[in-house]
């Protein structure tokens, strides 16, 4: 069992702090909570454009003229870090009353560490801003690294798959077909293009691990998490696979003589250091450097993470629940026992390790690129500017309350009728863009019977996309229990009413007191905070508190009792309804299968 953390002093007038840091595409935040209840005691926040500057980008990012290769500043990030901590000292925040500290930031996105860079980190000088000591000392051998938003390395995605034998393989291996955004394919570009640069680079992170760096003052590995969102991690031993990093490198053993493979794959294992396989054991404490330059005490460092593994963290989740966030984007976060059950991992969404404690748990994540502007776009189609019914006036827009009064005026499965809508192409199925309709028995028809049916179709067949994944993912054995909503789409109870039909479960949301909608928009940091919370005041209470213990399911009654808790707001649906979307499963799989790559204008 740990030893009892030494914990700053806990009172009303000067409440213990756990205080999670995230960096995300356009934006740092900081949010601490109380020790005590969990209750919001600070938010503040540093967007990279207004209040950094100086760097050129547009919401957070550098793009190419084809808007294919996008990437960040790394020293953004840094000088973004500076003036954060600069803002929370001169406004009063009370540093010294941070019990733990820990870490998110939007997945995929890498730094490239120099050298000299890595050998100035233990040595900062606490008189001078982080920004000004690393951009002198050239400590990024390349200075603006890919992030999640980059589709420049397509090619080589089907060439990594083709190397280890397949997409399915390589699902099988780290969790997910290759992905345009994913480091490894990112790595392959470089050892490619600009061997220079790769060379000259000691260490490399992932953007959670560099913000922890920065803290740690050492070069920080990568989390279990984050390491299986790379396509270069083996998701069930928790290492670097060795045949993706063989393609990695591949092409520089060719084109230099005296550099074999094995020394080559060993060097890459160098610049990516050890997998952090623990999520709830400190990796450090803090620097020296925020001690004397804003007065924090010694206290631990939690292991950082990626903003989808870190919102999970942020919700009270009882076993047998899934998250799911409605947005611009789609996304089904999936808890699993680990290893999950599938030999063969689906190919269209992700299994990640599971941030807390990966050698028992992991997690699917289902990614859809068109939530709710897609959704916008069909109700605009259909409902607005002609008074099309739901109660807009003739020659004015549609509204969301249409949107919901057309949702439940269609019947639950629209008679066996199926719409999908992407403006955009498609992660789920992969590549698919336009607007498809399918009669009761699967033929392809141009309109539904009533125009107004495209509204709920086009939430039907997202929430039965997810059914059938996660029933592959579960099995009949282990259906859903429930479903926190989570998300700006969430704010439709209509939607919510829809998805607890077809998935078959109740819908819950998390209240927090203090915060407008649970946080909506912390979810990430908030997840940060809590991770740091649970080792202040409960892993130390845990018996063993070894591998044999849950953790997961000792980190949700954490929630027990504090200002987090779940409320129902769309109860299951009755056994009718269920039937009626048992009866579509298997002609929806059929259907949505065939969309795979289907190209069409969007109308």
């Amino acid at each position: 069992m740990p030893a009892q953390p030494s914990l700053p002093p806990d009172s009303d007038r000067n409440p213990r702090l756990y205080a999670g840091l995230d960096l995300s595409t356009q934006s740092l935040k900081l949010v601490a909570l109380r020790g005590s209840d969990l209750t919001l005691a600070w938010t503040e926040s540093v967007t990279f454009d207004a209040d950094v500057g100086g760097f050129g980008t547009t919401n957070g990012a550098l793009y190419s003229h084809d808007r294919r290769t996008v990437t960040a500043p790394t020293l953004m990030f840094v000088k973004a870090v500076d003036v954060l901590f600069d803002r929370l000292k001169s406004r009063g925040f009370p540093l010294a009353s941070v019990a733990a500290l820990s870490f998110s930031a939007q997945q995929h996105g890498t730094v490239f560490w120099s050298h000299t860079g890595t050998s100035l980190l233990p040595h900062l000088d606490a008189s001078h801003p982080l920004a000004t000591q690393l951009s002198d000392a050239g400590a990024f051998s390349i200075p603006a690294g890919p992030t999640w938003q980059d589709t420049s390395t397509t090619e080589l995605c089907r060439d990594i798959e083709t190397f280890v034998g397949g997409a399915p393989r390589l699902a099988t291996l780290t969790g997910s077909r290759a992905h345009e955004r994913f480091p490894g394919s990112q790595f392959g570009k470089i050892a490619r293009e600009n061997s220079v640069a790769y060379d000259a680079t000691a260490r490399v992170s992932l953007l959670s691990s560099f913000l922890a760096s920065l803290f740690l003052q050492d070069v920080c590995g990568v989390d279990a998490a984050e390491g299986s969102g790379t396509n270069l991690m083996d998701l069930r031993e928790r290492v670097w696979d060795e045949a993706c990093l063989r393609w990695v490198v591949w092409p520089l053993v060719e084109q230099e003589q005296g550099r074999d493979e094995a020394s080559a794959v060993e060097e890459l294992k160098r610049k990516l250091g050890e997998v952090v396989k623990n999520g709830w054991k400190p990796v450090g404490e803090i620097g020296p450097y925020w001690r004397e330059r804003y007065g924090f005490n010694v206290i631990p460092l939690l292991p950082p993470t990626g903003d989808n593994p870190s919102t999970l963290t942020s919700l009270p989740l009882p076993p047998g629940f899934a998250v799911l966030s409605l947005g611009t984007s789609d996304t089904l976060f999936l808890p699993l026992p680990y290893p999950p059950r599938s030999s063969a991992l689906p190919t269209d969404a992700h299994v990640m390790c599971h941030p807390l404690q990966p050698a028992r748990w992991a997690f699917a994540m289902m990614v859809y690129r068109n939530g709710s502007l897609a959704r916008r776009a069909v109700r605009d189609k259909v409902l607005g500017g002609g008074g099309g019914g739901g109660g807009a006036e003739a020659g004015a827009s549609a509204t969301w309350r249409d949107w919901d009064d057309a949702v439940r005026a269609a019947p639950a499965g629209l008679e066996g009728h199926v719409g999908f809508y992407f403006p955009e192409h498609e992660l789920i199925p992969p590549g698919a863009r336009g607007a498809f309709r399918f009669d009761a028995v699967g033929v392809p028809v141009r309109a539904l019977p009533d125009p107004r049916w495209d509204c709920r179709a086009a939430l039907e067949s997202r929430f039965m996309s997810m059914r059938v994944r996660v029933r592959d993912l579960l099995g009949d054995a282990a259906p859903l229990r429930g479903v926190v909503a989570a998300g700006g789409g969430a704010g439709s109870i209509a939607a919510l009413e829809v998805a607890s039909a077809v998935l078959g479960c109740p819908v819950y949301k998390c209240d927090a007191d203090g915060e407008e909608d649970g946080g909506a928009g912390n979810e990430a940091a908030v997840g940060a905070a809590m991770r740091a919370r649970f080792w202040g005041e409960v892993v130390h209470t845990l018996d063993g508190a070894g591998e044999e213990v849950d953790v997961v399911e000792a980190y949700a009654k954490m929630f027990e009792g504090t200002s987090r808790r779940l409320r129902e707001v769309v109860p299951g649906p009755s056994a009718a309804v269920a039937r009626v979307y048992e009866a579509i499963e298997s002609r929806f799989r059929e259907v949505e299968a065939g969309l795979e790559g289907k190209d069409v204008r969007w109308e």
